[in-house]
């Protein structure tokens, strides 16, 4: 009695510790070639819609068969993923601005 004590005890730990490995992340997908155009027109983009303004940026990478950037954010009140699974896309809304330079004046 005392082994299924122990075994249970583990299974429990394991519970808690792959809990403690989860994250709450979702990446946006841009298309590369578009967003070097938007840099170099000195343009400014904002997320206007779906993800929420205090999200972390969590970082990006180059998906080079797609040709596009992958920014990766993080925040509570995304669904949460285990480690080792892929994380969710998540369809945004962006606004484009034309960058003023405030000192040129």
């Amino acid at each position: 009695m005392a082994e299924n004590g122990k075994k249970t005890i583990k299974k429990i730990d394991k519970k808690i510790e792959k809990q403690k490995r989860t994250a709450r992340r979702v990446f946006v997908t841009v298309d590369a070639g578009s967003f070097s155009l938007t840099l170099k027109a000195k343009e400014v983009f904002q997320v206007v819609e779906g993800i929420p303004h205090d999200a972390k940026y969590v970082g990006v990478w180059h998906d080079y068969r797609k040709d596009t950037l992958n920014f990766c954010f993080e925040h509570p009140s995304f669904d949460p993923i285990s480690e080792g699974t892929l994380i969710p896309q998540k369809k945004v809304v962006i606004k484009h601005y034309e960058y003023k330079d405030e000192k040129k004046k």
